[in-house]
């Protein structure tokens, strides 16, 4: 196999690597009978970065959807079948938009004002672009390291595995623009033949900006000089494609390359509500479908063609891979019944304690002493409740280093989880509460430092304390 294609997912938590992979390439197989075309043996592989913003993915089957891991949009098969209708109206207002988002692009004085709103809208809406962008640290590999690098250095180590290879790029949302990071980085030795961004938020003003600070004497951006293709779909609907062409952005390469943009009528709907930036949506499209199917085809001969679909049907008698695939990761009915039935709404304030910390116990035992109103629940950290509430939460199961508050499904730990506790206890305690005036990182330092030598300092147990009498009606 003499190409290989490259997917790159956008931004928010996502389900476990090897389910988001199944169920791009089952997105891949509905396209091709989209638009009526064989199937082809294509090898696939995702670029998969959510694990260094979030500790744990999101969970294929919570049917509660204001829990924290709810997977809000997972894969459907769409139907392609009938025609689409252009919105025209709708395309001439976001030519209006663009010529002014151009405008502002190259106004610095505008820009400069444009870009801290901006910047705000990215903090509150998109937190996964915003920790890229500024260089924060995460978690695995990026605990460290800058979350960006990190991700730079897993394409660039794709794109090195796959050097001799036809690459196709196929990136959505974020996924652009950590593609178009990559591809510009200065004397990089990678080549792509065909890059395809959806529902690509690169010609948004301050996303470009972030592009050419990097490079001030460059007016314009332009395509990637190791880029041979280079398709932009967007659905009209898609706010995250705000500006939905970026042909007029981008300036041609050296090659002359320039975005080929195509306007995509994204049908993904689930449960009633349209996602028209779904990556499903778009990689089911029949528009993505042509593209990907003219990759797999493009160069080859006749011969070559017939012999990998009669061996791709050979293989489907004995394995139906889109069957399979879906066996293994399997996606969450549609209409399913949502509830709040999870523990973190049914009890509003829970305290999880270390079970086996004779400091832990005694904080307990203090905080029920002087909780008059029993506002709290409690769990010990170990325990299966415990570990369930960790769980839900995306919290590792196995850090017994600090108490987690959790109130109205939200968790707080070290001293911030310790400041929102006293506050509900009997005066004099919420005076403590004036701790908060210390910069966070040096509160924390401090609880750290009673963590790291709690057991040495107060002893500890072989086993969970029980409770007994009222204490126990407290526990989860």
């Amino acid at each position: 196999m003499d190409r290989v294609i490259i997917g790159i997912h956008g931004l928010r938590n996502k389900p476990p690597a090897r389910v988001l992979k199944d169920w791009w390439v089952v997105s891949i197989r509905d396209s091709f009978e989209n638009i009526g075309q064989p199937q082809l043996p294509f090898r696939f592989e995702l670029l998969y970065w959510v694990d260094l913003l979030y500790q744990q993915p999101s969970n294929l089957f919570l049917t509660d959807a204001d829990a924290p891991l709810y997977m809000k949009n997972p894969y459907k098969k769409i139907d392609y079948s009938s025609p689409a209708i252009p919105d025209m109206k709708r395309q001439k207002r976001l030519e209006r938009l663009e010529k002014l988002s151009n405008q502002l692009f190259h106004n610095d004085r505008i820009l400069q004002s444009f870009e801290g709103i901006s910047d705000r809208f990215i903090h509150s809406r998109f937190h996964d672009l915003e920790v890229y962008l500024r260089n924060a640290t995460g978690y695995r590999e990026a605990s460290d390291r800058p979350i960006r690098d990190v991700i730079l250095e897993r394409l660039g180590q794709l794109l090195l595995k796959y050097r001799r290879k036809k690459v196709m790029i196929l990136a959505h949302s974020m996924g652009s623009i950590v593609a178009y990071d990559l591809l510009t980085q200065p004397d990089n030795p990678f080549h792509v033949h065909t890059l395809v961004t959806m529902g690509s938020p690169l010609g948004q003003p301050t996303i470009m900006s972030k592009f050419t600070a990097a490079n001030p004497v460059v007016d314009k951006l332009r395509t990637p000089d190791n880029v041979e293709h280079w398709y932009n779909l967007s659905d009209l609907n898609d706010i995250v494609a705000l500006d939905p062409t970026l042909a007029d952005d981008y300036a041609p390469n050296q090659k002359g390359v320039t975005a080929v943009d195509r306007f995509v009528d994204n049908r993904y709907v689930w449960e009633g509500a349209t996602n028209p930036h779904s990556i499903f949506g778009y990689l089911q499209s029949p528009e993505c479908a042509d593209i990907i199917y003219t990759f797999l085809t493009q160069d080859r001969s006749t011969f070559s063609l017939t012999v990998n679909r009669n061996l791709y049907r050979a293989r489907q008698l004995f394995v139906d891979e889109r069957r399979w695939r879906l066996r293994r990761s399997p996606a969450r009915p549609e209409n399913t019944h949502h509830q709040r039935d999870s523990l973190l709404y049914t009890h509003a304030k829970i305290i999880l304690f270390d079970g086996v910390c004779n400091l832990c116990s005694a904080f307990l035992q203090f905080v029920y002493k002087y909780d008059e109103k029993q506002v709290f629940k409690f769990a010990w950290i170990q325990s299966r409740r415990g570990k369930t509430l960790l769980q839900q939460l995306g919290m590792p199961t196995d850090d017994y280093k600090t108490i987690v508050y959790i109130e109205d499904g939200r968790p707080f730990i070290r001293s911030t989880a310790f400041l929102r506790i006293v506050k509900h206890l009997k005066m004099p305690w919420p005076l403590l509460q004036a701790g908060a005036i210390l910069p966070k990182f040096m509160r924390d330092w401090l609880y750290d430092l009673v963590a790291r030598y709690r057991y040495r300092i107060f002893g500890k147990k072989d086993a969970c304390l029980l409770p007994t009498g009222d204490l126990k009606s407290r526990f989860l």
